[in-house]
């Protein structure tokens, strides 16, 4: 469970090859970046993951620091953190880039 004095988060890079779109999700914080390149998605999440926390902790809920992630995008995480490959199950229009898990300190 993430609280205010530590954490870690399930992060997912990931690109829709039918849209051309790069995606960089916080699982745990339901927030995702989208953008045309992957570089810059990476970062962005990177800045809204601290003024989340940052928001989080003014407001005093714990509670949006480990909301239930989407099940598809979930299941794509643990696809690939488990290096299952698409034709073990997991069918998706995403190519998926990167999929780690992130500590975090917010103090």
């Amino acid at each position: 469970m993430n609280t205010f004095e530590k954490g870690q988060i399930k992060i997912l890079v990931y690109r829709d090859d039918a849209e051309a779109v790069w995606y960089a999700t916080a699982l745990e914080l339901n927030l995702t970046i989208d953008g045309d390149d992957k570089n810059s998605v990476i970062l962005e999440l990177d800045r809204a993951i601290t003024e989340y926390v940052d928001s989080a902790r003014v407001i005093g809920s714990v509670s949006l620091l480990n909301q239930s992630p989407d099940p598809e995008l979930l299941a794509l995480w643990q696809a690939k953190i488990s290096s299952v490959s698409e034709d073990a199950g997991i069918s998706s229009p995403y190519t998926i880039h990167l999929a780690a898990t992130e500590s975090l300190v917010y103090g």
